[in-house]
């Protein structure tokens, strides 16, 4: 797991326990407007607790692998299953100490609900704000990006974080043709550099040809790289 890959696990685990923090006050209030636990230093333990349930669960079903702004179907269908664990968890684990309880059989139930909607909706914002980024680039000239999947991925990568892009990913072309048909940060690979011919003519007869070709990898010379030219000359 590179660096990258790891600050964004650790990330999405800090931010599902302070989310699970929050939860906690919210189902209890839920469950008791006006009950809450007698002794102050309960928030600091349930606190703690509630921190700690998540985490097994967020393992458990990804959510730690997940990234926000692709989230789907799938994605969230995880994130409610995690938080009906963790609330289960919090529950029995909360027992097991002989900690103070709510008087609402039902608090599990609001606790996962809770949790869920807290996961879940920051996840649900962030895809629909991607989505909007998407539907602002419709105008950009599209582009197709050369190149070894790392580095077509470091490309794309940077090309989503600029505030206004001068242009959108419409595919990529890589040096393996294994990797056809596969996607990357949601764009296909259409096919390898030496395919380049064929799949511009694709595009050409669906009137997608793109504007450019941009090679994103600097090893990219020789005989591939007069492939991919004639390729471009030719349309």
């Amino acid at each position: 797991m590179n660096k990258l890959a790891s600050a964004r696990v650790l990330l999405n685990f800090a931010l599902d326990a302070v989310l699970a923090v929050l939860a906690l006050p919210l189902a209890l209030w839920l469950a008791g407007p006006g009950s809450w636990p007698p002794d102050p230093g309960w928030w600091a333990m349930g606190g703690v607790l509630a921190a700690l349930t998540v985490l097994v669960p967020a393992w458990a079903f990804g959510l730690h692998n997940q990234y926000w702004r692709f989230a789907g179907l799938r994605d969230l269908l995880a994130v409610m299953a995690a938080a009906l664990m963790a609330a289960l968890i919090f529950w029995l684990a909360n027992a097991a100490l002989g900690a103070w309880r709510p008087a609402n059989p039902a608090f599990p139930v609001l606790h996962a609900m809770v949790l869920a909607g807290l996961l879940g909706v920051p996840r649900l914002v962030s895809r629909l704000q991607a989505l909007r980024r998407v539907w602002e680039q419709q105008g950009l000239p599209p582009i197709l990006v050369v190149g070894s999947a790392d580095q077509v991925d470091l490309f794309i990568h940077a090309l989503a974080r600029e505030k206004r892009p001068s242009y959108r990913v419409q595919g990529v072309l890589t040096r393996r043709t294994r990797q056809t048909g596969r996607r990357l940060h949601g764009q296909p690979i259409l096919g390898a550099i030496e395919e380049a011919e064929a799949v511009l003519d694709r595009l050409r007869a669906e009137g997608r040809l793109p504007a450019l070709l941009v090679l994103a990898s600097p090893e990219t010379r020789g005989p591939a790289l007069e492939t991919l030219l004639d390729a471009a000359d030719r349309h």
